[in-house]
């Protein structure tokens, strides 16, 4: 891109080709009042807040007009201040803004704005038009009293989730948000993600949990990152008082998309499951608090009875691969000094698969072709669906899928071949062969993306994709759990061992939800266990002996996304007192 000098604010300010003034401003450090303008969606002037003024007076938005070379702009000025002030009161008429009661005060940026400019009445009459708000979901509140209709709800669902619940019905004044044209949010095609709530500058719409709990300024912010699938987004842990109010995606990392499911949003916090908070240990066949001295040599006792009866190699040890790779690690630590070195796995882990070079999610917006081929990986991965519908919509991508997977993918896919899971390899290995509809699109594809999850298996691409550009095709290999690259490189994997003829098994199942006693592999009447949960379970229920287990946000790590990316996860608050993470219970053990 060339070059652009212009002139803003006396000073000389450069540009580049293509940019707007807005983001002109933003290179030299102007801050301008926006309300509308939202990063990653296309801009639309609507809030009239970024107002520059021209060289002969013409008043125009930052944020659609374009920089041109020898351009003159003024961001400031007693004529811009009235203007924007003047809109601004307008917007305050339009509806029912009544900030001592609204849910988002001290977080609002009409609010802020209002200060910012001097505001202190509104010189128009209110409209003050009876709306109603939709309580219908169990997440969130619309509440259209306080909508600007900035719109940048709309443009996220549409441009970034690529969902499209959102619109503007009537006209004028009349104008209001619509979903799906006048359903209640429970009965609409939202996808739960929280995207519309995060982009909110108003309190229109805003979440159950957090609402009246708090503004920003109040809180701690923590930047970690979310363990409900194997893509690992960046989240930022919203926490006061010892407890996290809310999930928010941070729209700052470099590695993410600036979204978040409703699994990642509003599940990883919503869990009803009754906490783990003090030892447990088995006496007369009833679980019943111990101390943490007691639970420990109870659990020292069998694991070391099964191995003097039975040898080193009946004790197993048991993780999920939802723990980070320190815990992991430090399972295998334990089990190589204490036991035989190759009883440990960790369940949920995937082998090591580096043909192919790993694929981002930025790599999903730039390829001109995705295979998609598991049974409906988006069901898990919600995000990477939202980027595949983005891509195809918005790019044209071709788009092939193999497998089950989600209505909405299967209509925009050029080609789906539905197969079970265990005809998915085989539907891969043929995808060259001359009389298959896939073979036309790899040919012809220069980008080429595959996404496999479990159970597509481990399928060489390069032959099947002659004309691909350097560097491609890529692979994005989605894990069952949300560290499951982590867990083969701290060396643990997923079988190999007979956990059927384990006579006692010390199990790390943190805070999983989906760690039961099926998993484990062993019918009723089984040997001696030790479990480390932070919910009670099933698991739990048949254990001889339960450790308290903080849970993610409550604990520091690191973890292995489907992207080959080491990414951190952070503690936003203290663990209940008298709980303890693995490393430490592990050492307890040793001792």
């Amino acid at each position: 891109m060339s070059e652009i000098t212009l002139t803003i604010n006396g000073k000389e300010a450069k540009g580049q080709q293509g940019d707007t003034i807005l983001a002109a401003c933003e290179r030299a450090g102007i801050a301008l009042p926006t309300l509308c303008h939202l990063k990653g969606v296309h801009d639309i002037g609507t809030c009239r807040m970024c107002i520059v003024e021209l060289a002969g007076g013409r008043i125009t938005t930052a944020c659609t007009t374009p920089v041109e070379e020898g351009m003159t702009v003024t961001t400031d000025s007693d004529r811009l201040t009235a203007l924007r002030r003047s809109t601004l009161e307008l917007l305050f008429a339009e509806r029912n803004h009544y900030c001592m009661f609204c849910a988002a005060s001290g977080d609002c940026e009409l609010q802020a704005l209002a200060y910012r400019l001097g505001m202190d009445h509104v010189r128009y009459p209110g409209l003050y038009p009876r709306v109603e708000t939709d309580t219908s979901h169990e997440h969130k509140v619309f509440d259209q009293n306080r909508c600007i209709l900035c719109r940048r709800c709309l443009r996220a669902c549409n441009e970034l989730v690529a969902n499209h619940t959102l619109g503007i019905r009537d006209r004028g004044i009349h104008s209001m948000l619509s979903i799906d044209g006048g359903e209640p949010f429970a009965d609409s095609t939202c996808a739960s993600c929280g995207t519309c709530v995060q982009v909110c500058p108003t309190g229109a719409l805003f979440d159950r949990r957090s609402v009246f709990r708090g503004r920003k300024e109040e809180c701690t912010l923590v930047k970690s990152t979310c363990p409900e699938c194997s893509l690992g987004c960046p989240v930022e842990l919203v926490a006061r008082s010892g407890q996290v109010l809310r999930v928010d995606a941070d729209l700052s990392a470099e590695n993410g998309t600036g979204l978040l499911c409703k699994k990642g949003r509003y599940e990883s916090l919503g869990d009803a499951r009754e906490r783990v908070r003090t030892p447990l240990a088995r006496k007369e066949g009833v679980l019943q608090p111990v101390s943490w001295d007691e639970a420990i040599s109870t659990a020292r006792e069998g694991l070391a009875m099964a191995r003097h009866a039975h040898g080193a190699s009946s004790v197993i040890g048991v993780a999920s691969a939802r723990l980070s790779t320190e815990a992991l690690a430090a399972l295998r630590s334990y089990v190589e000094t204490a036991l035989v070195p190759t009883n440990a796995v960790a369940l949920g882990a995937q082998s090591l698969f580096d043909r192919t070079p790993d694929a981002t999610t930025s790599d999903l917006l730039a390829a001109d072709l995705i295979l998609l081929a598991g049974e409906d990986a988006c069901a898990s991965h919600e995000v990477v669906g939202f980027l595949v519908n983005r891509a195809v919509e918005q790019n044209g991508t071709a788009l092939v899928l193999i497998g089950s997977a989600a209505r909405r993918l299967v209509r925009r896919a050029r080609v789906h071949l539905p197969a079970d899971g265990a005809a998915i390899p085989e539907a891969l290995r043929s995808l060259g062969q001359v009389g298959n509809p896939v073979a036309p699109l790899l040919a012809a594809a220069k980008r080429p993306l595959f996404i496999l999850c479990q159970p597509a298996g481990e399928i060489a691409f390069e032959g099947a994709v002659p004309g691909a550009e350097a560097g491609w095709p890529r692979l994005l290999r989605l894990g069952e759990k949300a560290n499951s690259r982590g867990a083969a490189a701290a060396g643990l994997s997923a079988n190999g061992i007979d956990r059927q003829a384990a006579k006692a098994i010390l199990c790390l199942a943190g805070d999983d939800a989906d760690l039961t006693s099926e998993a484990l592999d062993h019918p009723d009447g089984q040997p001696f266990l030790v479990v480390h949960a932070a919910y009670r379970t099933p698991l739990t229920e048949r254990a001889d002996v339960v450790l308290p287990a903080p849970l993610w946000i409550e604990k520091s790590g690191t973890m292995v996304n489907a992207q080959g990316q080491e990414v951190h996860l952070r503690a936003a608050v203290e663990p209940p007192p008298g709980v303890r993470d693995e490393s430490e219970v592990l050492m307890a053990l040793s001792s």
